[in-house]
């Protein structure tokens, strides 16, 4: 039987702000697997960056033909995005016509419309990642947010949200219904999934959080809740992988209430696979987000949980994003209110549960259903046949 490889013979482009490995390369990396003709990589990264050098990467036939570092860029956030704004459009203008751009977010969106409007692009997608309604603190920076999202959802050939709730909650905030039909779901993937295994029992009361640490994750709440399962389980240990303008806060919390030989930071782990390492090492995942108007995960499908399900680890999840019905519908986890004593109660269960290997077993098998070459197929395929009569 023919393989269908939607696209194969045309060149596709990516424009994404950047941090770490996410959605954006997990499409690159299924596009080169692929071996799509012609992959274009056009990547921001955001202005708390390491590396702030916004980057090209260019893809022939699952190649690598040219890599390009832009010059490093420092200044006011504003800037930043006037910065990636002028290159997307520098780059977009020297090309040839682009047959998909895909762009996450509004501003990446309104510079591939603008290309569109000079003839570089075909068809144009807008992968909405998240929805905020309070995305900044800044009244004029927020309307602008929400100005661009409008903007790419009236005018973009089509839109991926990564969650069913987007579509909902923009109509709440005065878009047409009728835009309803050109919105489809095309969730947040995990590229691969160990072979599944036991775990080894020297790892049973280990907790893993990973990514970034900043307001509105609960990170906080689960550093209390640490410091009270302890007396409960004195072999308890919690690996928190990520960095982000909340770890030194975090640290001195460690520190002032003596749970160093409790919790581990990595920092921040560029290689995923170096990731991957640690997540092996744990059996109890945790994502206990909070409910606040400006939190990235409530009408958004984060990635985390996933990640964690590929590698077996059974999630501790608060009631805030979508995936915790799947969750909890699959008994692959234990879904909680944004409470300090259910995510207490919720990680002694789980440490002491005689049905963990059912859980661990469950947690594997729905996250198959994530794989990228399942979700991306069938949303290029959408694409392809929504868009063929334009």
């Amino acid at each position: 039987m023919t393989k269908i490889v939607p696209y194969a013979n045309k060149k596709v482009a990516i424009i994404t702000h950047f941090y770490t490995t996410g959605p954006a390369t997990r499409l690159e990396q299924y596009l080169v697997d692929q071996r799509i003709n012609e992959i274009h990589f056009l990547a921001h990264p955001f202005s708390f960056s390491k590396d702030t050098a916004s980057f090209l990467r260019v893809y022939k036939k699952g190649t690598k033909i040219y890599d390009q570092k832009y010059n490093k860029f420092t200044g006011p956030e504003v800037i930043f995005y006037l910065r990636d704004l002028l290159t997307s459009l520098i780059w977009g203008l020297k090309q040839e016509k682009i047959d998909l751009l895909i762009c996450f977010d509004g501003l990446n969106t309104f510079s591939g419309l603008i290309l569109k409007l000079f003839g570089k692009v075909d068809t144009l997608v807008f992968y909405t990642i998240d929805y905020v309604p309070l995305r900044f603190a800044n009244r004029i920076l927020n309307r602008i947010y929400h100005f661009l999202d409008w903007v790419g959802v009236a005018k973009a050939d089509l839109v991926w949200n990564v969650s069913s709730q987007i579509a909902i909650e923009r109509e709440k905030n005065g878009f047409k219904k009728e835009w309803r039909s050109k919105q489809i779901v095309v969730p947040i993937t995990i590229e691969t999934i160990p072979s599944p295994t036991k775990l080894d029992m020297k790892y049973r009361n280990n907790i893993v959080y990973m990514g970034h640490l900043r307001k509105n994750q609960g990170l906080e709440n689960l550093l209390k809740a640490v410091n009270l399962v302890k007396q409960k389980i004195k072999s308890v240990r919690l690996t928190i992988i990520g960095g982000g303008p909340l770890e030194k806060k975090l640290r001195n919390y460690v520190v002032a209430h003596k749970l160093s030989k409790h919790v581990k930071f990595t920092g921040f782990i560029e290689n995923f696979k170096d990731v991957e390492k640690v997540l092996r090492q744990q059996a109890v995942s945790v994502a206990p987000y909070d409910n606040a108007d400006n939190s990235f995960t409530k009408f958004a499908d984060p990635g985390k949980p996933k990640d964690y399900l590929a590698h077996g680890l059974p999630v501790i999840i608060t009631n805030i994003p979508s995936i915790a019905r799947t969750i909890r519908k699959r008994n692959a986890g234990i879904v909680i209110t944004n409470n300090n004593d259910e995510l207490v109660n919720g990680i002694l269960l789980m440490l002491k549960t005689k049905e963990y290997n059912i859980y661990r077993e469950n947690a594997f098998r729905l996250a198959k259903l994530y794989l990228s070459d399942v979700i991306f197929k069938k949303a290029l395929l959408k694409t392809q046949r929504l868009t063929s009569n334009e």
